[in-house]
């Protein structure tokens, strides 16, 4: 009978999506099954339940891919380049993200998950952690200013970058520098504090809700993603 006769019997193209939207729609329900005697509501759950996580993961790994293919804003030619605000977001974004997905503390997907590779001055590479980029970015943004009407971004970006910076050389009472890669990680978090200290004292005042609700859930997405399955 051929795809394009099928078609026109049955309304055409959009009639026939329409159906399939229909009848896509109606599975994702269980409708075939709700009603059969051996689906109990207790097994009905559960199928709901893995139906629903299978379209979360799915969506967040799509969520993923398109933040990791964003550019650098170091990168020229793009509407993004030389934009820190954006830069700082994109990094903290990705320390956040690889915690999550690799189910691991912010500092070791700020360290051991990812980096980010740069230009000097001269034109050579240079490999940096993702804190150390973020950091870097920041210090190109209106931090004075705490970015205006986005201050509560930057405390956000500043607690991620701070909690990517943590190592346990950094919180030792006698530290020890060993290198100047570590002196240097050491110097960035505790500017990063200091810049979300700062910022939170503002907003705390003017916002003390939304300020008091983000703290927690932070500190719940750092708890739940340090407890490993």
């Amino acid at each position: 009978m051929g795809v394009p006769r099928i078609t026109t019997q049955r309304g055409g193209m959009q009639s026939l999506e329409n159906g399939i939207v229909a009848t896509v729609a109606a599975a994702s329900d269980f409708e075939t099954i709700v009603n059969d005697v051996s689906c109990s509501q207790s097994t009905y759950d559960i199928l709901r339940d893995m139906r629903d996580l299978t379209d979360r993961f799915l969506a967040d790994i799509t969520k993923v891919g398109r933040l990791t293919s964003l550019p650098s804003a170091h990168a020229p030619g793009f509407p993004t380049s030389n934009d820190w605000v954006y830069e700082a977001c994109r990094l903290a974004a990705l320390i956040y993200t690889t915690a999550i997905i690799m189910h691991v503390p912010f500092s070791v997907a700020a360290h051991s998950y990812a980096s980010v590779t740069r230009w000097s001055t001269k034109g050579h590479p240079i490999t940096a952690t993702l804190t150390e980029a973020l950091y870097e970015a920041l210090q190109r943004t209106d931090v004075v200013n705490i970015w205006n009407n986005m201050a509560g971004v930057l405390y956000w970006v500043c607690s991620v970058g701070a909690a990517g910076a943590r190592r346990p050389e950094a919180i030792e009472t006698v530290q020890r520098f060993d290198s100047r890669e570590e002196a240097s990680l050491i110097w960035a978090r505790r500017c990063l504090i200091m810049h979300a200290t700062r910022t939170m004292v503002i907003l705390v005042f003017q916002h003390p809700v939304p300020v008091m609700l983000s703290q927690k859930r932070l500190l719940q997405v750092q708890e739940l993603i340090a407890t490993r399955i």
